[in-house]
């Protein structure tokens, strides 16, 4: 009910007022919105699993118009519910990554999904980041294929994610595509330059007998 107070005082500037009648009134948003990612079959399932999209965004926001409005109690509830969402994400991923050390792949899949159907709202480059730590953590615990694809969809996701480039070729390295690893590292060695970050992961998956002469192979080929 607040929203709809503070739609109608005119404090909610992302909305106008076009059309009003005896018992309704008819808004229309003034900004633009970013383009979703998820297509809207799944938006909608996501929604009616009561999964929040933008909703942490969207609680600081009437955090602040309580503000403006001198409702401090209410503020501090919002603000409060929001870190709640947002803690709840990073809640999940140490869930999943307890899951692979525990060796069960599944769980971990299916908890890194639901993370990242809590985040489809946010922009690009932040869901690429959280799909490389995903990757990450498949590799670290000798999931090499599952790494693989999460950092491929990071790629994917934001191209100008460097790091993931890397990771995304020493990653098909260690699945033992070692052809496809190679093509990836020399396309984002001359696109990013030499990583001191990467050769220091082919050096310690060398000494930890990942693939060690491919990672010897690659360092010398690319670094």
């Amino acid at each position: 009910h607040y929203f709809y107070e503070y739609l109608s005082e005119g404090r909610i500037l992302a909305y106008r007022e076009v059309k009003a009648y005896p018992s309704l009134r008819v808004y229309e948003r003034t900004k633009k919105l970013k383009p979703r990612d998820a297509s809207w079959d799944r938006l909608i399932k996501m929604f009616g699993a009561g999964k929040a999209l933008g909703g942490a965004a969207a609680r600081l926001k009437m955090s602040e118009l309580h503000l403006l409005a001198g409702r401090h109690d209410e503020a501090r509830l919002q603000r409060m519910l929001a870190e709640k969402s947002r803690s709840n994400a990073v809640d999940k991923f140490n869930l999943a990554k307890a899951f692979l050390m525990e060796g069960k792949l599944q769980e971990a899949r299916k908890v890194f999904d639901d993370m990242m159907s809590m985040v489809v709202s946010q922009p690009a480059m932040n869901r690429a980041q959280i799909l490389q730590h995903i990757s990450r953590a498949f590799f670290e615990t000798s999931y090499y294929v599952d790494a693989v694809r999460a950092a491929r969809l990071a790629v994917e996701t934001y191209d100008s994610l460097q790091e993931a480039h890397f990771e995304l070729g020493i990653f098909l390295l260690a699945a033992g595509k070692a052809q496809d690893g190679h093509a990836v590292l020399s396309r984002a060695a001359g696109r990013f330059g030499k990583s001191p970050e990467a050769r220091d992961l082919l050096e310690q998956i060398a000494r930890n007998d990942i693939v060690p002469d491919e990672a010897r192979r690659a360092i010398q080929r690319h670094f």
